[in-house]
Order: C-alpha cells, then sequence, then structure tokens
C-alpha cells in the first residue's frame, strides 16, 4: 500500500479519524500523527458495551473514570479533557463535544506502543517530508490524511 513504513499525519479527532488510526497501521505505516485542534474522548469497546446494555444512563463521572484505565497508557488526564465539566471531587461530570465517540481499542494500544500520537497543533506549512505547525513543531510525514467531517 501507499503508507507502507511512512510516518503519516491523519488530521482530524473524531469517530472517523479514530477508526483511520486502525486502518493505517493494519496497512504497515510506520507511525500516525493525530493531529488535532482539539482531543476530543475516545471509547474502548468495553465501556461502549456497559453503556449499551445498562437499563439506566451511565453516569458521566463512572464512565470517565472507566476512560481513564486505558488513557492512563497515554499519560492523558480525561478529567482535563475540553469538553469534561466536573467539580473539584469529580462527583458529576457532564461530556459535550461536537462529534461522537470514537470507539475502539487500537487507540490506546498504537499510543502505548508509540505508533501513534496525538497532535494537539495546526499545521502551518510544509516542506520535504516534514509539516511544520503553529506551535512550531517539525513532524516528519510523507503522508498527510483529512478525517473531518
Amino acid at each position: 500500500t501507499r503508507v507502507e513504513a511512512k510516518e503519516v499525519i491523519l488530521y482530524g479527532h473524531g469517530a472517523f479519524t479514530i477508526e483511520n488510526v486502525r486502518t493505517l497501521l493494519e496497512h504497515g505505516c510506520k507511525k500516525v500523527r493525530v493531529m488535532c485542534r482539539k482531543r476530543n474522548l475516545c471509547g474502548m469497546r468495553i465501556v461502549s458495551w456497559l453503556v449499551a446494555h445498562c437499563e439506566w444512563p451511565v453516569p458521566g463521572n463512572v464512565m470517565l473514570d472507566a476512560f481513564q484505565k486505558m488513557y492512563d497508557l497515554l499519560g492523558f488526564d480525561v478529567w482535563t479533557a475540553h469538553s469534561v465539566k466536573t467539580d473539584a471531587n469529580h462527583s458529576f461530570a457532564h461530556i459535550s463535544q461536537q462529534t461522537i465517540f470514537g470507539v475502539t481499542d487500537i487507540y490506546f494500544l498504537a499510543g502505548y506502543y508509540d505508533l501513534m500520537e496525538v497532535v494537539v497543533d495546526e499545521i502551518k506549512r510544509l516542506s520535504h517530508h516534514c509539516a511544520h505547525t503553529t506551535k512550531g513543531r517539525k513532524l516528519e510525514c510523507e503522508v498527510i490524511l483529512k478525517a473531518v467531517g
């Protein structure tokens, strides 16, 4: 395929973007950098199953506590996400983001094994095999995919 052994920037952070992390890794890319202006929350399959099969709505704080177990692999605190409103004790949580949750375990495994990195930034300009960001980073890449709705 055209991404095999290449570094890829995947632009976006919605459910479609998260599904494409899996697809790119299946096609042998070297590393995926998910670049976004805001980092949305993703869900893992077991939590999705819990929410779908509970008789009553799962409280937001219970869901975020379950999310945190996998987000610990990525070094990210779900309680600090832009979409989360809570109190100091995390006794409740309201989650409001502009996209639906991407539901996959591959996102977390890819991050843990350093096959994926989330970059909250924007591309300022491009040079040969390099994306220069507005925050001053230089990211090696040979492929850029836009996955925003």
